[in-house]
């Protein structure tokens, strides 16, 4: 078994054993591990993790920004115990996931809804210290 397998072991353990879930991590790292023994590599270098990453040719830059990213977190562990270990920089392929801000207060049918139903009525409260008329009816 090549030693990239037995350090994607102990590294999803140790993740694992922190909290984390890495379902599609540890498939996507596989993938990795797999095309470097298709490449006849040993250990993980800048330019195999690019290529690895930037794979297939139409991958959108968020994609390979995510499996760059992946395979960054796994080298920065693999370099504690390999020193031929590169790391690749966090300036290649970056990426941000862009969310798209809620509806909630932007003045629409749901937003006039949740005013009406959620508003509370601060005058009975005030009217039912004395002469409390509502108290009767």
């Amino acid at each position: 078994m090549n030693h990239l397998h037995v350090h994607l072991t102990n590294y999803l353990k140790l993740r694992r054993g922190l909290g984390f879930k890495l379902h599609s991590a540890e498939m996507s790292l596989r993938s990795f591990i797999r095309f470097a023994e298709a490449k006849r590599v040993r250990f993980v270098t800048t330019k195999l993790a690019l290529q690895w990453a930037t794979q297939p040719p139409n991958a959108k830059r968020m994609q390979s920004g995510s499996r760059l990213a992946t395979v960054r977190r796994f080298a920065e562990y693999l370099g504690t115990v390999d020193p031929r270990t590169e790391v690749p920089s966090p300036k290649l392929l970056p990426y941000h996931i862009r969310r798209r801000r809620p509806q909630i207060g932007r003045g629409g049918a749901s937003n006039r809804s949740f005013q009406s139903d959620q508003r509370p009525n601060f005058g009975d409260a005030i009217g039912s210290s004395g002469n409390n008329r509502h108290a009767s009816e």
